[in-house]
């Protein structure tokens, strides 16, 4: 976890994967919101015919659920007649589910263990990155060649790489709070000139920071970690 002097676990319980429990848990919040009731019901309809596909599939947790589980799902419904417009209806359903669930897995992490998550734009990071100078990215190539294996790596994806350490380190050195960072780079990769797998390695070596990889958002966001009250 994010602390340099304690250690944590956590002990799951079938209760916190359990998929009916979260979607029952989804649709009370629906509820809470004082949606309509056909809001409701609608989510209710699209979200337990999934649940019953899942069954199929011996799929009884939410952490079980994969993006080929849904694919599998999609075609699934497209075989049974449903038309492309039905068939997305079912995408929003089980969309907006799993966005909820991991919105509320994220607050039960900052309150189990004190920390602040913060997103932030893979797209501007991405663009702040490509803007740097080669120049700069050889002059800390000089300084880690010694510990860097390139093999068929050339000059121009050794900079892209680089480039990206730099922007992140720019990041970690306003704010000395943040412990981990985490980037969605690869259902975000077109965001980027390079993967952000070297800068972690350099990072951690540099900083002891954590590794917080993926980090998924629809809105292609990085992710930053820091304690909730440094």
């Amino acid at each position: 976890m994010i602390t340099t002097n304690k250690h944590w676990s956590i002990t799951i319980s079938e209760r916190d994967t359990d998929l009916l429990a979260w979607i029952e848990g989804f649709l009370f919040d629906r509820k809470a919101q004082h949606m309509s009731a056909g809001t409701v019901a609608f989510y209710r309809n699209k979200l337990w015919k999934f649940v019953s596909f899942c069954d199929t599939k011996a799929i009884t947790k939410i952490t079980e659920i994969t993006a080929s589980t849904i694919r599998e799902f999609m075609l699934y419904l497209e075989q049974t007649g449903h038309n492309p417009g039905g068939i997305h209806a079912f995408y929003r359903s089980i969309r907006a589910f799993l966005y909820w669930w991991e919105d509320e897995c994220t607050k039960r992490i900052m309150d189990l263990f004190g920390v602040r998550i913060e997103k932030k734009s893979f797209y501007t990071l991405g663009e702040y990155a490509k803007s740097l100078p080669d120049e700069s990215a050889s002059e800390v190539y000089e300084q880690w060649k010694d510990r860097m294996t390139l093999n068929a790596i050339n000059k121009k994806q050794r900079n892209c790489a680089i480039k990206m350490y730099l922007a992140l380190r720019e990041e970690l050195d306003r704010d000395p709070n943040i412990q981990g960072m985490g980037i969605n780079c690869l259902n975000e990769s077109h965001y980027s000139d390079s993967t952000p797998c070297l800068a972690w390695n350099m990072l951690y070596e540099e900083q002891r920071l954590i590794w917080g990889c993926e980090a998924r958002n629809p809105d292609a966001n990085g992710t930053m970690i820091a304690p909730s009250n440094p």
